[in-house]
């Protein structure tokens, strides 16, 4: 009796300790995010989940994954709530991120029990390469997945951040996984003899792998301060959307004429300009379908002489003859003519289209919040031709996704543009979490990157991920700064988009070798019989 009631409160203490350690390293790691943007916690958040998940359980894997998930994604993408005003797409978003971590963490734990993993060390290489394999699996499924709240983003300012330049996205998440492996390491058995040394090897190692990366340049070659390399005088456009944002866009072409008004108030200040970039859906009223609103646009370029990217959304029968939007990119040249170039590829699933529509419709009345779905824009390059120079873009959220942005760079981009809108996220994280992913994307491809929004955050950042300025939310600004327009490739762009291909069908393929061992070490585990059993 004594012993079953001390089993009861062993079990009861680990389940305690486990779901504190859960719970405190999800916090831990959304507050390694914006808005805090403590980058160090990341590692810690990471130690908490290695530490959760190793040798335990398999419903107190399945617990403790659960909880670490909704600690870091539920209040990383609170913004959709805002955005939507239902909480349905917050919590499809957050619960698909949610079940990955938590399928993670089952392949994390039966692998630890496997006598091969049973080092700390081996254990730890191979959960830091499926945590970071599994980050690119859930940024490509389902409905094109949600490549948000990646271990990578969090080390922007950090000293690993120095190696995006050279290695990407996948291996800096896989480095940033196992500092926080190795650091559990320190509470992974107890401290005796041998095994303390060894334990305090994996405190080194991690703390060596954290901060050695400060001794490395964060480039390797030409950046902005390098006057050899040619230079584009740009002006960044934010005309705002004003407060109530709903109101604003009831009001026909209110948000255009803000950026009309901003955008001569930015040509009186420096007539100098070589080109104005608007954000998207800047003209909230679709040109082509529009006479006052092409007279307005056709106005203006001919009054500044120069090209204007900006962004619209185009309402269309598709070939199926469903009513579907696009939300595009255009160039209005000087002589008042406007060119499509570039159709948004990756809208996002419960934001911006409602995938299985009929079915839901059944039950959620709230899918009529969005009326019409955006459609992917197909084989359509995401760079834009101004003048001759090349400009890699994504529209919003797709500069998360880094094959894209890496296409861009391939078919010739100079720099990198982000044309996003942020007016329905009010004074959330969005944005600011948005720019990190985007100075993310300037340290790995060694590119300036212009984020620029109608409402805000706006922001130029350097080739080094440095933000050389940016805008508030919610005003209208501008920034008009010399951009260079860089031609040389970098080693981690180019092996960037790769690396994480490679890096989510190896966590697969993991997952299915660790399948097959335990069924075959089950079959050939001899059956035990009890004396007597057998008549």
């Amino acid at each position: 009796m004594v012993t079953h009631v001390a089993a009861r409160s062993t079990h009861a203490s680990t389940l305690l300790f486990v779901s504190l350690a859960a719970l405190g390293g999800g916090i831990s790691m959304w507050a390694a995010f914006p808005f805090t943007s403590i980058w160090w916690l990341s590692y810690i958040g990471m130690m908490l989940l290695m530490w959760s998940v190793f040798r335990r359980a398999l419903w107190l894997t399945l617990w403790a994954s659960f909880l670490w998930g909704s600690a870091f994604m539920v209040p990383l993408t609170s913004w959709a709530h805002i955005s939507i005003g239902w909480v349905g797409p917050w919590m499809a978003l957050a619960g698909i991120q949610i079940a990955f971590m938590m399928c993670w963490a089952i392949g994390a734990a039966v692998a630890s029990r496997i006598s091969l993993m049973q080092h700390w060390l081996v254990w730890s290489l191979f959960a830091s390469v499926t945590f970071a394999g599994m980050e690119q699996l859930r940024g490509r499924y389902p409905f094109g997945g949600f490549p948000w709240g990646y271990l990578a983003y969090s080390q922007v300012d950090a000293p690993l951040g120095n190696l995006a330049h050279y290695i990407g996205e996948a291996p800096l998440s896989f480095l940033t996984a196992f500092i926080g492996a190795c650091a559990a390491g320190l509470f992974s058995a107890r401290h005796r003899g041998a095994q303390l040394l060894m334990q305090s090897a994996y405190g080194c190692l991690a703390l060596l792998v954290a901060t050695l990366p400060v001794l490395v340049p964060p480039t390797s070659t030409t950046d902005s301060t390098n006057q050899k390399v040619p230079h584009l005088r740009v002006a960044i456009i934010q005309g705002n959307v004003d407060r109530p944002v709903e109101q604003t866009y009831a009001t026909p072409m209110k948000v255009l004429d803000n950026h009309i008004h901003e955008t001569l108030s930015a040509f009186d200040t420096d007539p100098d300009i070589d080109l104005f970039l608007w954000g998207e859906q800047a003209s909230d009223i679709d040109y082509r379908n529009d006479e006052a609103v092409m007279k307005k646009l056709a106005d203006l370029g001919r009054q500044v002489h120069k090209p204007i990217v900006f962004g619209s959304v185009q309402v269309l029968d598709n070939d199926a003859g469903k009513r579907v939007r696009h939300n595009d990119l255009s160039v209005l040249l000087p002589d008042g003519t406007i060119n499509p170039v570039y159709t948004k590829r990756f809208p996002v699933a419960f934001g911006e289209y409602i995938p299985m529509r009929d079915f839901l419709g059944k039950y959620f009345s709230d899918v009529k919040r969005i009326p019409t779905d955006m459609e992917a824009g197909k084989d359509i390059a995401p760079v834009i031709d101004v003048a001759g120079t090349q400009l890699a873009a994504g529209i919003c959220f797709e500069v998360a996704i880094d094959s894209l942005i890496g296409e861009g760079i391939d078919n010739g981009g100079t720099f990198i543009v982000v044309p996003t809108n942020n007016s329905s996220f009010g004074f959330s994280a969005q944005s600011q979490q948005q720019l990190d992913i985007a100075r993310f994307r300037a340290r790995t491809y060694g590119r300036s990157i212009i984020q620029v929004s109608t409402n805000g955050v706006s922001a130029l950042v350097g080739p080094d991920g440095r933000i050389i300025e940016k805008t508030p939310l919610f005003t209208n600004d501008s920034i008009i700064a010399d951009v260079p327009t860089i031609t040389h490739t970098t080693v981690g762009g180019r092996l960037s988009a790769p690396a994480g291909t490679v890096c989510a069908y190896a966590t697969l393929a993991g997952w299915l070798i660790i399948i097959v061992m335990v069924f075959v070490a089950r079959r050939n585990t001899p059956r035990r019989y009890h004396k007597g059993r057998k008549k």
